[in-house]
């Protein structure tokens, strides 16, 4: 067995264990806010798309509350790590996270470590840009895990308002994706929530839209050679030129900021009137909004509509809800 341990995007643990599970047949030790602890039957060779960061985990532990880093640092049980970094020669540093910050430690502690973790490596110092990370966490829960860092989420660019990789994937776990899909997005903004969709699982057609055609042609180059695509300029209160209940997923990211509260209940009331009417019988609704009390009002006067299944996650750290969707039969 292959042991990691990861982190992943707040509110979505129930998810993160069904897909682990199902998708890598994982066997979980330990699962936490945005944290957990696992192994594999066989060596992860690959990021996993809804896992923020991987670690090949080389030692755990628990700790009271008055222990420190230092303390746990002095009791590590490091192994032999010529095969871990076998393939990624070269220099490491190491960090340390305590209840959710970075911190820093007395040098002479970092000092020793970085002579062991040398020793048995052969890696070279370097703290500043280094190939290789060793990072020791103490989580709240009063659990410690020391490994190597596998996979580097961190360095990923994001335009402004873009939705991170793995919080885009976790978003689309909730749409159950099957080869059969009709897919659309009449919020599209700039593709970055359904072109992870797209790339990971097989679909049959895909229909995105939007009102500004400027932001059209910035999701049309990012979504590139993706085939079965059609484009338009939507308006998603009145899909007249999408027939009734041909679309079997909705994904969509709606506006949710800069609106006067009548507004964004306008908007809401007749998107999901529009939802109700081209989505089929079988059809799932996803939808993410930080206006939940609009719209769960909004939802609550549509007869035609319901909610299967509801989460409150964090995106950019702002508070919002995620909405599955089915029709009222």
């Amino acid at each position: 067995m292959f042991n990691y341990f990861a982190t992943f995007p707040t509110g979505f643990e129930s998810k993160v264990r069904i897909l682990l599970e199902k998708e890598f047949r994982a066997r979980i030790f330990h699962l936490e806010n945005g944290f957990l602890d696992f192994s594999l039957s066989r060596k992860l060779n690959k990021e996993i798309p809804f896992l923020s960061n991987i670690f090949a985990l080389l030692d755990k532990g628990s700790f009271q509350e008055k222990m420190t880093p230092e303390y746990v640092i002095s009791t590590l049980r490091i192994p032999q790590l010529t095969s871990l970094v076998g393939r990624h020669r070269g220099t490491f540093r190491v960090m340390i996270s305590f209840k959710g910050s970075t911190v820093s430690i007395k040098p002479r502690y970092l000092n020793d470590l970085e002579s062991r973790i040398r020793s048995l490596s052969k890696l070279q110092i370097d703290r500043i840009r280094p190939d290789n990370e060793f990072w020791l966490f103490m989580r709240s829960s009063k659990k410690w895990y020391f490994g190597i860092r596998q996979t580097n989420r961190s360095s990923d660019k994001y335009d402004k308002g873009e939705i991170k990789t793995e919080i885009g994937s976790l978003i689309y776990s909730y749409s159950e994706p099957d080869k059969n899909d009709i897919i659309l997005d009449p919020f599209v903004g700039g593709g970055s929530l359904l072109i992870q969709r797209l790339e990971q699982y097989p679909y049959t057609k895909v229909i995105i839209g939007d009102k500004d055609i400027n932001t059209l042609k910035k999701a049309s180059r990012k979504l590139g050679d993706l085939k079965n695509i059609s484009i338009k300029k939507m308006d998603a209160t009145n899909m007249s030129e999408i027939k009734s209940h041909s679309i079997s997923k909705i994904i969509t990211d709606p506006p949710w900021g800069n609106f006067h509260k009548a507004d964004l209940e306008e908007l809401y009331e007749k998107m999901l009137n529009e939802f109700a009417r081209v989505i089929k019988d079988d059809g799932i609704i996803v939808i993410i909004t930080s206006a939940k009390d609009v719209f769960l009002s909004c939802l609550k006067q549509n007869k035609y509509l319901k909610v299967i299944e509801q989460v409150d996650i964090l995106i950019s750290g702002k508070k919002v809800g995620l909405y599955k969707l089915s029709r009222n039969l």
